[in-house]
């Protein structure tokens, strides 16, 4: 697995997503091809499999949720609501920023 982790092009991201699902290689041998980590191959997958190929062309997720939007996300997320994925998607927010 690569080291070095670097902010790659919508297009790049698409290019390694169709290149794992079509079984040219493992997320490690992928990510090592164009220098991210596994976890960004998974993570792209993932988004890729729900969105499809729009999902690459959105803007960066943001933070700027009030602190009640935060809370009511929490809470969702501890009631089990929804998936921590889903409530995450809800919200425009990272996985990350739900759990944390």
């Amino acid at each position: 697995m690569s080291e070095k982790v670097k902010e790659l092009l919508p297009e790049q991201k698409l290019w390694a997503v169709k290149e794992y699902l079509s079984g040219k290689g493992s997320t490690y041998s992928i990510a090592d091809k164009y220098g991210v980590t596994d976890t960004s191959i998974r993570r792209w997958v993932d988004r890729y499999k729900i969105d499809g190929e729009m999902t690459f062309d959105k803007k960066p997720l943001t933070s700027s949720l009030s602190q009640e939007e935060k809370l009511r996300a929490v809470h969702e997320h501890l009631q089990g609501a929804m998936s921590l994925r889903d409530i995450a998607r809800k919200y425009g927010v990272g996985d990350t920023s739900v759990r944390k």
